[in-house]
């Protein structure tokens, strides 16, 4: 069943086209991660799904009472409500419909005479529509959802419009479960989440029922929470069934195969080209504008080498001796708490030539402050950050803020250097800044646009030592691939913060990791670096604390009734149902037994969902995941509770089948 159908979609925008013809199917229960570059309309494709834009040709069909619920890449909050305040915005009709009932009740407690009948018919109106609404549950539904989402009750007074970029991606999500949609529409929810605020995101998706549509550029993120891909592409929809991966592996096929037959075709139309040039004007005119018809209504096939793509080139002539930078017993001071130490280094850290170190940790944790403590912006609280001979260093700020909104293109570019406007054009058309849009305004370039003037300021600097602070932020997925690519062929160092897991595997020799003020420095990628912090929360103590857990629930589950002693029962494989011997089996028999199987196959079932929720709780614990742990804990009891009540039903219909 689809619950949403696109047939021959177009939208277009001041005369540019930018959906054409794109026809798709949305199935229930499927989870869609949409992929394309920069500018190819993946928001609008969204918007449009979700009814807030209106296409210019074609037709969105969605299924009858189904409820889409869209959440925007960045969230609008209410600038004085509090977060809970923010929440309950979501039932403003529920609410309306309260405060009516409110003041029928207390009309109703003044009326007289004929106009006591008058105003309780109102009130019942009133109450049973507050009623069938949910109107008694829902702010104790918006509490358990705030808290199941990692809000808890001491965020509820604070103003949402004081919340980071995660904790305001979490009150949207929170804001679109309490619709109860059957779709969920997110564009880019990735967007300003640390590690553990991804890990949390991906998990809950994951265990999420709904329908899922998700742009986003975290290829890791996709791999974990995807089942097809929307891969839009010169205005076109093509679907891939699998996760990211595998989409890519399948459109590098599809894309060899594409330039073979391209190819191919571009041979056939000179061969035709040739035969129509040559016999114009001869007595086989007839047949070359016969053939000339015939070409004109080819279509085309496109050169796939020929999108364009970011073509990057990063080099230094400048060598630096092998230190690059030594951190000694730097501590960093907390902005804005004059005296208070926010990171704190090992006595002696060193950065060599050639080293490539991803800096990680929480959102708050005082990654770029140490970048901007490394520049010397900011004076360390104690100890030295100290550069090597012949260093030279250039920043990638986050959002790309060292840039001027009233500069152009080719000023900004030319600022950190000047060159040859040639030669200076050439550059920037490898950043895809081509002809006029050179000349274009600063101010007026997308997040991506932005992004990529920043990274051709930084690699035709010079410098020798790089400082990236979230270079990937808004480049789409090509340019981070291509990215990656370049940044491990530097000859110099580089000191980067990313959120990107993909993006860390393929750059990083080396991982710093900020956790609690504490600077500790790894060698290896991020996938080493991960394997050694679930390895080394798997000791004794751990699996201790996992027990202690488990010992919880289970006293939770026996003082609810829910379980016996505590216990999962055993597997019922090898379990069986025998009827009467010696006697065809009765028709009333044979129904006990079907039903005896079907139990059996849900018990076995809801004891595999329960060891998967048992397997996902121990790594929470591990991973001292509060928020993953309150969930899951919540959700293996009521997999307990259900599983012993399907046992109960089980025994009571296999000992009437065998009776």
């Amino acid at each position: 069943m689809s619950l949403i159908t696109i047939d021959a979609l177009t939208m277009a925008f001041g005369g540019q086209d930018v959906l054409t013809g794109v026809t798709a199917e949305l199935p229930k229960g499927a989870r869609a991660g949409v992929v394309g570059p920069n500018g190819a309309g993946k928001s609008t494709l969204l918007r449009l799904l979700a009814g807030l834009d209106q296409p210019t040709g074609g037709r969105i069909s969605r299924a009858r009472d189904a409820r889409v619920v869209y959440v925007a890449q960045e969230p609008e909050v209410d600038p004085v409500a509090s977060v809970y305040g923010d929440a309950l915005k979501v039932f403003a009709e529920l609410r309306e419909i309260e405060r009516q009932l409110t003041e029928a009740a207390r009309a109703l407690s003044t009326a007289e005479g004929a106009g006591v009948e008058r105003t309780r018919g109102e009130y019942d109106r009133l109450h049973h529509a507050f009623e069938a609404r949910g109107g008694y549950a829902y702010e104790s539904s918006t509490r358990r959802t705030l808290s199941g989402l990692g809000l808890p009750e001491p965020y509820w007074s604070r103003r949402a419009a004081g919340l980071s970029g995660g904790e305001r991606a979490r009150l949207a999500l929170a804001k679109a479960l309490l619709q109860e949609p059957d779709v969920l529409l997110l564009d880019e929810p990735t967007n300003h989440l640390d590690m553990a605020a991804l890990a949390w995101l991906e998990e809950f998706l994951v265990g999420w029922r709904g329908t899922v549509m998700v742009i986003s550029h975290d290829r890791y993120f996709l791999d974990r929470v995807i089942d097809r891909v929307w891969e839009l592409r010169d205005g076109h929809v093509d679907v891939y069934p699998g996760n990211y991966s595998h989409f890519a592996h399948q459109r590098e096929e599809r894309d060899l195969r594409q330039q073979e037959l391209h190819e191919r075709q571009q041979a056939e139309i000179a061969r035709t080209e040739e035969f129509i040039r040559r016999y114009r004007n001869s007595q086989k005119s007839r047949q070359a504008r016969g053939r000339q018809k015939q070409l004109d209504r080819v279509e085309r096939i496109a050169d796939v080498r020929g999108r364009a793509t970011v073509a990057l080139d990063i080099n230094s002539a400048l060598r630096s001796g092998r230190v690059v930078l030594r951190l000694d017993r730097l501590e960093v001071e907390h902005p804005g708490r004059r005296g208070e130490t926010l990171i704190r280094a090992p006595l002696n850290v060193e950065i060599e030539r050639g080293d490539r170190i991803a800096l990680v940790g929480p959102n708050g944790s005082g990654k770029t402050t140490l970048l901007r403590t490394i520049t010397d912006e900011i004076a360390p609280r104690r100890g030295r950050a100290e550069r090597g001979e012949g260093v030279q260093v250039a920043f990638f700020r986050q959002g790309a803020e060292d840039l001027h909104a009233d500069d152009d293109v080719m000023t900004s570019f030319l600022e950190p250097r000047n060159r040859p406007l040639a030669e200076a054009r050439d550059l920037l058309a490898r950043f895809l800044f081509r002809g006029e849009e050179v000349f274009k305004r600063v101010g007026d370039l997308s997040g991506g646009e932005r992004s990529r003037l920043a990274l051709a300021r930084l690699f035709g600097c010079g410098a020798n030592f790089l400082l990236l602070d979230e270079p990937t932020n808004h480049l789409d997925l090509p340019s981070r691939e291509a990215l990656e690519e370049v940044l491990p062929t530097f000859p110099g160092a580089i000191l980067f913060v990313s959120h990107d897991r993909r993006f860390i595997d393929a750059v990083a020799t080396h991982i710093w990791s900020v956790e609690g003020g504490e600077l500790t420095s790894f060698r290896g990628n991020w996938t080493a670096f991960s394997n050694r912090v679930r390895s080394a929360g798997e000791p004794e103590p751990a699996r201790g604390a996992t027990a202690s857990i488990h010992a919880n629930l289970d006293a939770a589950a026996r003082a609810n009734g829910t379980a016996k002693d505590g216990a999962v029962p055993a597997p019922l494989d090898g379990r069986a149902v025998q009827l009467g011997a010696g006697r065809p089996a009765t028709r009333d028999e044979r129904r006990q037994a079907a039903r005896v199987r079907d139990l059996e196959r849900e018990v076995s079932e809801a004891e595999a969902a329960l060891t998967t929720l048992q397997t996902r709780l121990e790594d929470a614990a591990a991973a001292r995941d509060m928020t993953g742990i309150t969930d899951l804990g919540r959700a293996v009891v009521a997999a307990e509770e259900r599983l012993q009540t399907l046992i109960a039903a089980w025994e009571e219909a296999a000992l009437a089948a065998g009776a």
